[in-house]
This record gives structure tokens, sequence and C-alpha cells, in this order.
């Protein structure tokens, strides 16, 4: 039997009691339960402003512009943190900043890397399609699978068409002197480079 907790049957706890603690959600409870049990201390409640500039840099990646600090500021509503959420959440710099992690990991670039580091001049549209996908909240099922056979799923939209730009994202040198044999070696080894899969 593998005790590694990944490989544990899923159980369901129930939520602790805690007479002097009050909880604006269940989580909370668990964590409270477990800080007392090894006697560590709360932090300070975050301020209003703190709340916004963490916000704002962990979705976007950018701190927020005086009329966003203007607009959180005059919100006295209890829901104040959930309209800030869905702002941030609808903004187009949520998919800019969250799609350079797929793209990272896709090893995604505008040239082909290596000495000769050609330009690939259209390579921007598959960058452009990650984001806007996120941007949608698309599934990630529907994600994947554009990307791997986007042109087979659907043959007459170009733009999955444009996802499936995710096999060439791999850095490509082949130079025609090598036998083929050794130009499918490295293929195989720059595919392997990308960390998606």
């Amino acid at each position: 039997r593998n005790s590694q907790w990944a490989f544990e049957r899923l159980t369901s706890n129930a939520v602790p009691i805690i007479a002097d603690f009050k909880s604006r959600n269940p989580v909370d409870l668990f964590l409270e339960k477990q800080r007392r049990s090894i006697g560590a201390r709360p932090n300070l409640r975050a301020g209003r402003r703190t709340i916004l500039r963490r916000m704002s840099i962990d979705l976007t990646g950018l701190p927020p512009d005086i009329d966003e600090i203007n607009r959180f500021d005059k919100d006295v509503s209890p829901d104040a943190v959930e309209h800030l959420a869905e702002r941030l959440l609808s903004s187009p710099a949520y998919g800019e900043r969250w799609a350079r992690h797929w793209l990272d990991g896709a090893r995604y670039a505008d040239s082909n890397g290596f000495e000769g580091d050609e330009d690939r001049p259209t390579a921007y549209h598959y960058r452009d399609w990650v984001i806007r996908a996120l941007n949608a909240d698309m599934p990630y099922s529907r994600f994947a699978q554009l990307q791997i056979a986007g042109d087979e799923i659907s043959p007459d939209n170009p733009d999955a068409h444009i996802a499936t730009g995710f096999l060439a994202c791999a850095n490509f040198l082949i130079a025609e002197t090598r036998q083929e044999t050794e130009q499918r070696r490295y293929r195989y080894d720059e595919l392997d480079d990308m960390l998606v899969s």
C-alpha cells in the first residue's frame, strides 16, 4: 500500500467547531484548528488598499491604476472585494498575465532559437489565441484538444488552426545535411523540451 497522500481515497471531513472564532468560510475553521494545534499566531487582517494591490498584481501582473483605486475606495458595499475580483478577471490583462505561464511551458518564442534564430513572423497568432482562450474562460479540455488537433476537430475554423501553433512552439533547427534518422532524433528532442503535455 502506498502511503503518499495523492493516492489516498478522498474522505469527507466534518467542519471543525470553534466557539470563539468567527469564520467567513468553512476553510477558515480548518486553518484555525491547525494554527492552534501548532501554537501559531494569526496575521493581522489586510487593509483594503493592500487587498486591492495584492489582487491586482496577482491577477493581472499590474499594480492598480488611480481609477481602480478610486473605484474601489468608493465601493463600500459588503461585496466590494468580489466586485474587484470580477473586474480584474474580466480585464484583458488577466489573460496576458496567465498566458505567459502556458506559453513558457509550451516553449513559445517569436523566433526559432539556436544560432540561426530566424524570425517566426506569424507566431504571434498562437500567442494571441492563448490569451483570448484564457480571457474567454475556455474549458481546459477544449483548450488542450484544439492545440493538439484543432485543424481536425474544426477544419473550417481559422481559430482552431491557429491553436495548433502549439505544435510548432519548440525550438526548431534541422540542418538539411543531417541524415533522416538524426533529423528525427533532433526533432523529438525539441518536442520533448516542451513542458506542457
